[in-house]
């Protein structure tokens, strides 16, 4: 009976509508005394009421039921109860009946196999042909009702209409994780790539592709590019010549898209494929000679990159410019940088090839391109080739030359070029050391907002490093970085939180900065203070880093005995870095007694919380031990 209204309902959607009709407008009309006639715009008004409820629960409810449903199912087929079996299937029936077209070929796979419902081939094929005859045909039920015709299973068998069937399923959305019995699904995708459906061949390369099966990939999309398809079909404008060129265009499509999938993984290799350049470079020109603007491109940058094929700027630039007619955005981009001598393009070029995207990673050829834009007088890319100059890549280590650029761009306004030539003044790095004049470019940044050139501008006056000092000042630009929207905002308020609030974890980490040189001119007597601020606060990581401090002589008299002090404080903390010090202090006899049991004890209580310098420690007392 339910499987009868569902058979109705499905091929004429209106006995739906008036279903609603009876569920909404009867009802209402039975709640008053005597019979009553509702007016025409009423009634029609209740419907509409219903049918836009229906709307807009329709999504959730369909969804909500599929997913019971294969909840169910796996459920079943783990334990093999037969009461969840039947669970799926009324789940199935009910997102079926919400016009669901998952929902009817899962519930016509329960009638194939009597999984929760009585097994009848003949429903089977009925719940398929529902969805593969709709306005919208469902990939997967045209694969399976094919499959009937082809076999006879449920229907009549018909090779000619199976065929017809194979040959329509498009399948651009097709997911056989959407069934409960995803190897038959993959099963029907499989027969109809037999059969030369070329949509499907795609489709399973990608399938066995993105699932790592690459073996698997290369077979399907080597059968999709095999598609043959009429050329002069493509140069047939007529109304008449319309259809056919369609056909070919898909056609072409398809196999241009094949030989690029096909490339992309004979260029990678892995998964069960060997890595073949070569062979990579051969499919990419079969894809480019098929029009496609993502194979002419790729090949384009293999020319330029000498892979799988010897490097030709001359033939790369050809397939630029074929890629360009068809608006490609890189190609016509990379035109622009070799031919055009825009600086903007070079500056993108030379990022793609610093980044490695759509180009092996070569920082010597991105070096080149911001030469060539620096050259131009483009301050983004002088600065770039200066912070190049300044660590060495792509180019070899100048820090003179690094100056040069950072100048040239500075002198321009660039603001991250203003402080990375104040850092160097201020270090000496590349030029003569002067913190006025790192002070003064610190402070051109600053006024324009950069929340860095802030910070190290505050740095300066809160330790008197090129003007006077000037705590005030510096909390100002502190405040001034703080209300920034970046990460060094977040820098700026640890400051403050140590400096005004006096909090002990920020007070570390500002002694850290100190230590470390980040930020401020390193400075570890200066970092000392920070600690003992924090450590006097009973923060156990400051207590650690300032018995480091007492046992390395770092910004302060060495003190092994205050060393071992600190780091008992933090010890009985729990702090494992402190403990691991503290046992080796034992261990060595460093600012206390050897004593190798205490030892033992304290490191044991580090490992305990993973420290694995503690552990090699104890390794090295029972090595000794077993001597």
């Amino acid at each position: 009976m339910l499987f009868s209204m569902l058979m109705l309902i499905r091929k004429h959607p209106f006995m739906f509508f008036f279903g609603l009709y009876l569920l909404f407008v009867v009802p209402i009309r039975s709640l008053f005394d005597k019979p009553i006639t509702l007016p025409a715009w009423l009634s029609t008004l209740l419907v509409f009421l219903a049918v836009i409820f229906f709307l807009i629960i329709r999504d959730r409810l369909y969804s909500k039921w599929l997913e019971l449903g294969l909840r169910y199912a796996l459920e079943a087929k783990g334990d093999g109860c037969d009461s969840h079996a039947v669970k799926a299937a009324k789940y199935f029936m009910k997102s079926a009946l919400l016009f669901g077209d998952a929902g009817i070929v899962n519930l016509g796979l329960c009638y194939a196999y009597g999984f929760g419902v009585e097994k009848d081939p003949r429903k089977a094929a009925k719940c398929y042909r529902v969805a593969a005859e709709g306005d919208q045909p469902y990939s997967e039920a045209q694969l399976a009702l094919g499959l009937c015709y082809a076999d006879g299973i449920g229907v009549e068998r018909d090779k000619i209409k199976a065929e017809d069937l194979f040959s329509k399923a498009l399948c651009y959305e097709a997911n056989p994780d959407k069934f409960w019995n995803k190897n038959e699904v993959l099963m029907w995708l499989r027969e109809a790539g037999e059969r030369g459906n070329a949509n499907v061949q795609k489709y399973l390369g990608d399938y066995y592709m993105a699932g790592n099966d690459y073996a698997e990939a290369v077979k399907w999309f080597r059968k999709a590019a095999e598609i043959e398809y009429d050329y002069s079909a493509l140069h047939d404008s007529s109304f008449r010549g319309r259809k056919k060129r369609g056909e070919a265009l898909l056609k072409r499509s398809i196999k241009a898209s094949a030989y690029m999938q096909l490339a992309e993984i004979y260029l990678h290799g892995g998964n069960g494929v060997e890595k073949d350049e070569a062979e990579a470079v051969q499919l990419f020109r079969k894809a480019a000679e098929q029009g496609n603007a993502d194979a002419q491109v790729a090949l384009g940058r293999r020319y330029l990159d000498g892979v799988g094929v010897g490097r030709d700027e001359a033939e790369a630039i050809r397939w630029f410019h074929k890629a360009a007619k068809q608006d490609d955005g890189f190609a016509t981009q990379y035109l622009k940088a070799i031919e055009d001598g825009d600086p903007e393009a070079q500056i993108d070029l030379a990022r793609d090839y610093s980044f490695g995207v759509g180009f092996v990673e070569n920082e010597t050829e991105a070096s080149k391109w911001y030469r060539k834009a620096a050259k131009q007088g483009n301050a983004d890319a002088q600065a770039a080739l200066g912070a190049r100059y300044c660590d060495g890549t792509g180019v070899e280590k100048d820090e003179v030359e690094a100056v040069k650029w950072y100048r040239k761009a500075a002198d321009q306004g660039h603001v991250p070029a203003q402080f990375l030539l104040g850092k160097c003044y201020r270090d000496g790095t590349g030029v003569e050391k002067n913190e006025v004049e790192a002070v003064q470019l610190f402070r051109k940044a600053a006024e324009q907002g950069d929340a860095e050139a802030q910070i190290l501008l505050a740095g300066c006056y809160l330790d008197g490093v090129g003007v006077e000092k000037d705590e005030p000042e510096a909390i100002r630009w502190f405040h001034r970085a703080a209300k920034q929207d970046d990460d060094f905002a977040e820098v700026a308020k640890q400051y403050l939180k140590a400096i005004e609030d006096g909090d002990p974890e920020a007070q570390c980490r500002l002694a850290s900065a100190y230590e470390g040189g980040w930020y401020f001119v390193k400075n570890e007597a200066e970092a000392v203070k920070w600690y003992r601020k924090a450590a006097e606060q009973g923060s156990a990581g400051a207590q650690t880093a300032l018995g480091h401090c007492y046992r390395y002589g770092k910004g302060v008299e060495e003190n092994e005995v205050e060393a071992v002090t600190l780091f008992r404080k933090a010890a009985e903390q729990g702090n494992a870095d402190a403990q691991a010090a503290l046992g080796n202090c034992y261990r060595n006899g460093i600012g206390v007694a050897k004593d190798e049991n205490e030892a033992v004890k304290w490191l044991n209580k580090a490992i305990a919380q993973g420290h694995a310098g503690a552990r090699e420690s104890l390794e090295k007392i029972d090595a000794t031990s077993n001597q």
